[in-house]
């Protein structure tokens, strides 16, 4: 049923894959459109807006154990 929201199967699967818990996902040339997906998810309540926000917190505490990102 959600494949005829998107208009890619890509922007379908980064969809699938946040729902399922991906913090980080990988994504061919068509980040706009996959981003814009996502957003679209959220909006319609698909994808609570305290998942993306935890995904978040979690990559930036592991930027910050590893000293990829250093904090001022």
């Amino acid at each position: 049923p959600y494949t005829t929201l998107f208009r890619s199967t890509n922007e379908f699967a980064v969809v699938e894959a946040v729902k399922a818990g991906c913090d980080l996902i990988v994504l061919p040339g068509n980040f706009k459109e996959c981003y814009e997906a996502l957003i679209t998810a959220v909006e319609e309540g698909r994808i609570d807006e305290k998942v993306i926000n935890t995904s978040v917190r979690r990559i930036l505490q592991n930027k910050i154990q590893r000293g990829i990102l250093v904090l001022e």
